[in-house]
């Protein structure tokens, strides 16, 4: 079928009507191109047809719709895994004949959209990433914004994401104002309220919004942004779709187009034989979307409040229901990390020093830990270097060019069997303080030597708590006061700890008088550290032994002279 397609296309470009005009060049004429383009078109449609008819059944029990989409029904299942081979013996052959056929066009008529995106799409589809990309780069001389679209949609799909990201945004850049604005729209990757809050915005007011939600959605600070690069790729995906024969014998739609950008495009089909009480149905088409995936997308409250740095659960990964969804390639599994960050000043330099446990993925002998901070959406990123000390990482910002909100992750990546990320990430608000200034409290194992005020963060680190989740025994708390008098001055220094979240059965115990309601503890005292370097530090412990498990805040606050406070402050969870 394929030969005799390429046999008709040939046939049609070379007709001439004698042997010498045969052998003479000549320009293509319209009815020419009208053929040929047909001839494509038909070509395309029947290597559809070869696909659909080798596709392997299975029989299964019938699953419940995680979501209805229009006509289709959307569940998501982890544990599927392709089938081999994955394709009919037929396919293979049916898409190099389709492909001769596209170029045979495409050669012929070099600028011709649609020939050009189907050229890309299929080689694509049989594993070609190289040949997409060495036509996106050399052969395309269509709209120059469709040509830079397919170039970010081969490079994304061959895993070049910097590459794919500078190739979408010369392609957002050579767009109209309306379809750029609608293509970098995160909206449908969000969660319904944070995607209808944009949608109610014009484009002008959405974009700032836009753009923050992207930085927040980024999968790694460390890398390119790949998740939106994949949901432009999507766009890319649904501009050749929406044209041409789909393998599911549907028309195009905004169903079709909506299951796309949420949920990304199949990388495999079967045909599912429902099984259940009352029989079983015929094979029904099923697309497989890339697996395992995850939700990016961070709540909307970390998207629209601007003035609170986001907490480290505005994101959830592994939400039973998400929204959308979006497998990385380079990650099979993706888990979230437990971790404590901190920042301290040394002159102009921000120092961030994070700690987590090394367990699963983060254990890897070669396991690529970074503490990553990231400004803002056009801000700058700084990444750290790992310790001696296990699970230990630090980063420097010199300037103090990261003196406003931060978003801070720690990545851990393992590039091996498969891949496997783990990642913590939360918001960080600025080290603010007048004359007196001081650092973020730091957790520290109670057994750490040189308590007091004789205490340095070098001497503190191999005793890091590796999270917030201490035990009810003693903790060690290390913290840095900026700004000192040269000469020294007197500080009057109180910690207080108090319980922020009461277990439900144990406020019903408090109410009844069957339990003592918890009353906050607050120490204060007066000390006049040396302030030759400016910097006083101190390490003091306190102990949990009397506390019940819990949420508990810990509030410094430090006073010189009558100026106004510094304060910092950390929240605990106390496990008994």
């Amino acid at each position: 079928m394929g030969a005799r397609v390429i046999m008709l296309v040939l046939a049609l470009l070379s007709a001439s009507g004698g042997a010498a005009e045969a052998q003479t060049p000549r320009s293509p004429t319209a009815d020419d191109s009208v053929a040929a383009f047909r001839a494509a078109r038909r070509a395309q449609t029947r290597f559809e047809a070869v696909r659909r008819a080798g596709l392997p059944v299975r029989t299964t029990h019938a699953l419940a719709c995680d979501t209805h989409v229009g006509r289709y029904c959307y569940w998501h299942d982890s544990t599927a895994r392709p089938p081999v081979p994955r394709e009919g013996a037929r396919v293979a052959p049916a898409r190099r004949a389709l492909l001769h056929t596209l170029d045979s066009v495409g050669t012929r008529w070099p600028g011709d959209r649609w020939v050009l995106g189907q050229r890309v799409r299929y080689r694509l589809d049989g594993g070609d990433t190289l040949g997409a990309v060495r036509i996106t780069r050399e052969g395309c001389h269509s709209t120059p914004w469709w040509c830079a679209a397919l170039r970010g949609y081969a490079s994304h799909v061959a895993g070049d994401h910097a590459g794919a990201e500078l190739a979408f945004a010369d392609a957002l850049a050579l767009m109209p104002e309306r379809q750029r604005c609608e293509w970098d729209d995160p909206g449908v990757l969000l969660e319904p309220d944070a995607r209808a809050r944009l949608a109610d915005l014009p484009c002008d007011a959405r974009r700032p919004l836009a753009r923050r939600a992207w930085w927040l959605a980024q999968p790694l600070l460390s890398m390119s942004n790949d998740l939106r690069t994949e949901l432009l790729a999507r766009r890319t995906v649904g501009e050749l779709e929406a044209d041409a024969r789909l393998i599911y014998e549907t028309s195009w739609g905004w169903d079709t187009r909506e299951l796309l950008l949420r949920y990304g495009w199949p990388v495999w089909w079967t045909r599912q034989r429902l099984v259940s009480a009352s029989g079983s149905t015929l094979p029904q088409l099923a697309g497989h979307e890339r697996t395992p995936s995850w939700s990016f997308a961070p709540a909307a409250a970390a998207i629209f409040d601007t003035t609170a740095p986001p907490a480290a659960n505005a994101w959830a990964p592994d939400v039973p229901l998400p929204a959308s969804r979006y497998g990385p390639a380079y990650a099979r599994r993706w888990a979230t990390l437990d971790a404590q960050v901190a920042r301290f000043r040394r002159g102009d330099t921000l120092l961030v020093v994070a700690a987590f446990t090394p367990s699963g993925a983060a254990a890897a002998s070669n396991a690529r830990p970074t503490v990553v901070l990231s400004g803002g959406p056009d801000g700058p990123v700084v990444q750290g270097d790992s310790m001696p000390a296990r699970g230990i990482v630090v980063a420097r910002s010199h300037g103090r060019s990261l003196n406003g909100m931060v978003l801070a992750g720690v990545e851990v990546v393992d590039t091996t069997d498969g891949g496997s990320v783990a990642r913590w990430r939360a918001g960080l608000a600025p080290l603010l303080g007048g004359r007196i200034g001081v650092s973020d409290l730091l957790l520290v194992d109670a057994a750490a030597p040189d308590a007091g005020a004789s205490a340095t963060l070098e001497g503190v680190l191999p005793y890091l708590h590796a999270s917030p989740r201490v035990g009810a025994g003693r903790l060690g708390l290390y913290w840095e006061t900026y700004g000192l008098a040269a000469s020294g001055e007197p500080l009057e220094i109180a910690v207080s700890l108090e319980r922020i979240r009461v277990p439900r059965l144990r406020r019903a115990a408090e109410r009844l008088g069957l339990a003592t309601r918890a009353q906050p503890v607050r120490v204060q005292w007066r000390e006049q550290p040396d302030g030759a370097t400016g910097i006083a530090a101190r390490y003091v412990v306190i102990g949990l032994s009397e506390l019940a498990s819990g949420a508990y805040r810990i509030r410094l606050t430090v006073h010189a002279g009558d100026g106004p406070a510094a304060s910092a402050e950390r929240v605990i969870d106390v496990a008994r």
